[in-house]
């Protein structure tokens, strides 16, 4: 703050709209990489019995029933990932 109210309000409107425009950035970058359809796959049974056998032998029923970390079930499973779980997701 400079004691120049004028000065001071439109440095403290720039910063608002800079820090505006870097949030609306990180979350259109969020954004794709949730709505990016190669994270993530699908897969369909033709029934809840079914689905939910398939998961108690493939040991997964514990981590989710619909919507599993991918992470997770591959620790799980023995598979190697080649991208960390950082956490952050």
């Amino acid at each position: 703050m400079t004691g120049d109210l004028a000065a001071d309000a439109g440095a403290e409107l720039d910063t608002l709209a800079i820090g505006f425009r870097e949030r609306t950035k990180r979350e259109d970058e969020r954004f794709r990489l949730a709505t990016d359809s190669e994270f993530w796959f699908a897969l369909c049974f033709k029934s809840r019995e079914d689905k939910e056998a398939f998961l108690k032998y493939a040991g997964l029923m514990h981590i989710g029933d619909k919507y599993l970390d991918g992470h997770a079930a591959a620790a799980l499973l023995g598979v190697d990932l080649t991208t960390p779980d950082t956490g952050e997701e």
